[in-house]
């Protein structure tokens, strides 16, 4: 096995933010042997760089300020991500024998030229690539490996599985350059609030054009061949494990009320009314965990039957999981959440929780969601078959859920025990992939 090189994981969160993927998979590569530096969110206001050790001294965190950031002007955040490369690079973090590892699409040109003001294709024709290899959602040549295209025509279990990765094929600006890159896709970048779409696809080019591997979160992240000539895998999201010591199975507080949990960021792509309907159903109590904002959010938080928790530490977390009977992902139906793995989904489950969500018809095939109600619908009117199964004994593990009726929302069996995959699990397939590209 070659020897590990080091890695710059460029991280939109910082190393203390609210736990998600990018902590979990740069601990998961330092822990298997990388020496990983963090770099947190470009800050602005002034110039200079900061370190410490994280994650039990398997890790270093960077802080990088700059006089200023604009991630909206591509121009002005051309200077600034310069100046923080040039930061990095004195500091050592920045060498041509760095893996680098990006998840902020925004620190496009951290090396070599700064991104196109015009699109460009570099990648090579599409037509290079195996014809007989479709990508599902285009139409076009699939990034896919052979195995991923046969499960998907025989009408295998495709999404949210690992996917093979195809032939690595040259393409200019990663000739000029001699490090390797990974860019992890986890969002639909220029979809958020505030956000203009050309500038980040921008962004998102230079890296494509630069990427040895493109690591998506779903299969909607996945791009096509025409984006880029980089090897591309499905890594789905995975649950954290549990800090806290309540034994799988133990009992919850029985009912009433019925505690139901919503957990997470709840903003613009948030359906906030149907949560307030639901904390107007008899019987219920409703928990919030992690940060809002807007009108609705606080009046939602004004609800007599609300209990707003804030953002909590993940082993208060845990402890909030074991006392709710239920798990809540209320998504509106947006191109934003049409492209989320949502990472609640699998630690509710981790939690033996009943999943229901709202929001995109996708959500239908996740492997952790119970239940899905239209956008719009009235709660309800699935309150009662959501009461049915939560009063059914749970399943034994790896079991599979009953059939839904047809035409009915999906519903799995209550407590449906599938094995949650753990970011230990995603880990071993990533560094699989790593060492295909001489990691």
């Amino acid at each position: 096995m070659a020897s590990r090189p080091p890695v710059l994981f460029v991280s939109p969160v910082a190393w203390d933010g609210l736990p998600q993927r990018h902590q979990a998979l740069a601990a998961g590569l330092a822990r298997r042997g990388f020496a990983v530096t963090y770099l947190d969110p470009l800050q602005g206001g002034g110039f200079g760089l900061t370190a410490a050790q994280a994650a039990a001294g398997r890790l270093i965190r960077l802080q990088v300020r700059v006089p200023f950031r604009a991630t909206g002007w591509p121009g002005l955040q051309a200077i600034a991500v310069r100046l923080a490369g040039d930061l990095l690079r004195r500091a050592g973090a920045l060498t041509p024998h760095h893996l680098v590892w990006a998840g902020e699409p925004s620190l496009a040109g951290l090396f070599g030229a700064p991104p196109h003001a015009t699109p460009t294709n570099q990648t090579g024709s599409p037509s290079s690539r195996n014809p007989a290899l479709i990508h599902p959602a285009t139409g076009e040549p699939s990034p896919l490996g052979p195995g991923a295209a046969r499960r998907r025509a025989a009408g295998g279990d495709a999404p949210l599985v690992e996917a093979e990765a195809a032939p690595i094929l040259s393409a200019p600006a990663r000739r000029r350059d001699p490090r390797l890159v990974v860019y992890d896709r986890c969002d639909r970048h220029g979809a958020f609030p505030g956000q203009r779409a050309i500038v980040w696809q921008r962004y998102e080019r230079w890296w494509f054009e630069r990427a040895h591997l493109v690591v998506a979160t779903c299969p909607a992240l996945l791009p096509t061949p025409a984006d880029t000539s980089a090897r591309c895998l499905l890594l789905p999201n995975a649950a954290r494990p549990r800090r806290n010591g309540r034994a799988s199975g133990a009992p919850r507080p029985a009912p009433p009320p019925w505690r139901l949990l919503s957990a997470g960021a709840h903003y613009e792509w948030t359906d906030l009314p149907w949560l307030e309907r639901l904390a107007g159903l008899p019987q219920v109590e409703l928990h919030l965990a992690g940060p809002g904002r807007g009108p609705l959010f606080a009046r939602l938080r004004r609800a007599p039957a609300v209990r707003d928790h804030g953002i909590l530490p993940p082993a208060a977390l845990d402890d909030l999981m074991a006392t709710c009977h239920l798990g809540l992902i209320s998504f509106l139906d947006l191109p934003l959440t049409r492209a989320v793995d949502p990472l609640k989904a699998y630690e509710y489950k981790m939690h033996d929780l009943f999943v229901w969500a709202t929001g995109p018809a996708g959500l239908r095939e996740h492997p952790c969601v119970d239940l899905v109600s239209a956008p719009g619908a009235d709660p309800a009117a699935d309150w009662a078959t959501v009461r049915a199964h939560l009063a059914r004994p749970a399943t034994a593990p790896d079991s599979a859920p009953a059939p839904a009726p047809a035409g009915s929302p999906q519903a799995g069996e209550r407590g449906r025990r599938r094995r949650v995959p753990s970011w230990d699990d995603r880990l071993d397939r990533l560094v699989q992939e790593l060492e295909v590209l001489g990691c």
